[in-house]
């Protein structure tokens, strides 16, 4: 049975904590992760691509939520969490998104690096259809963070994709590219030292297990959470001084990137 990157059978998974005891079922998942890490090669890979590209710290960011798959889906009546996912999806535009993102990272001064730099590095794997739109919406929050005295290095799925066809080009793997990209994505996200998920999001999932095994489970809040308690719906998104900055900075940042930006989901607003 291969584990990964798909679900193959039901199991139970602790998602909290490995809580101790465990019970039998619990270990036996356990151990199956434990043994089904990513390909060597993978894992080769990721290192080769770290060391280009994600030298320090970094926050690894799955973004799910694309345009078509997710239109079609909220189009019904959803319960339960999912229809609570449809609403903030629905509610949330690209600023939204940025803002949301901008300050998570300012109010958690998250992963300061170099010699005393404000900067923060972050990787966001998405949908390659959605590549593009994502890095429009973190070039948004970049432009944000840089009125703050802060840099944001972004790094995407488009430099994943594009590293594999420069590095590998003749290897037999890349007809299969697209799972090789999920894996190594995968294996990326894995190695955050905070890791945004998407919930719902079997690839997500897949992930927090690995995360799970290796208590990296602290570090982590999905997509939904960081907008509801970061973003405009959050209680004092208007009484921050964060956010009025963001206000004057932010016509600014939208010019830069040509205006009418949209977060890469069924919104429009």
């Amino acid at each position: 049975t291969w584990l990964f990157p798909y679900n193959t059978y039901k199991y139970p998974v602790v998602w909290s904590a490995k809580d101790s005891p465990l019970t039998s079922g619990e270990q036996f998942f356990y151990q199956i992760v434990e043994h089904t890490r990513k390909p060597s090669y993978i894992r080769a890979m990721a290192d080769k691509f770290q060391e280009k590209f994600l030298n320090g710290p970094y926050i690894a960011f799955h973004y799910r939520y694309d345009a078509g798959e997710w239109s079609s889906v909220c189009a019904r009546p959803q319960q339960g969490r999912k229809g609570e996912v449809c609403v903030v999806l629905e509610k949330t535009g690209s600023k939204g998104l940025a803002l949301a993102l901008t300050r998570f990272i300012l109010q958690t001064n998250a992963f300061i690096s170099g010699s005393g730099n404000k900067k923060s590095t972050i990787y966001v794997a998405s949908p390659p259809t959605e590549a593009k739109k994502i890095k429009e919406v973190l070039n948004l929050a970049g432009a944000i963070m840089a009125g703050e005295g802060w840099t944001l290095d972004i790094v995407t799925t488009i430099d994943a994709s594009n590293f594999l066809e420069s590095e590998y080009p003749s290897c037999e793997l890349m007809q299969y590219k697209e799972e090789v990209l999920s894996l190594l994505e995968q294996e990326l996200s894995y190695r955050g030292d905070y890791f945004i998920f998407s919930e719902l999001s079997g690839w997500s999932a897949n992930v927090r297990k690995e995360r799970i095994l290796d208590d990296k489970y602290f570090y982590e809040m999905s997509v939904i959470k960081l907008i509801e308690d970061f973003g405009p719906f959050s209680t004092n998104y208007t009484t921050t001084e964060l956010y009025s900055k963001a206000e004057q900075n932010d016509q600014t940042a939208e010019n830069s990137l040509g205006g009418g930006m949209r977060l890469p989901s069924i919104t429009q607003n």
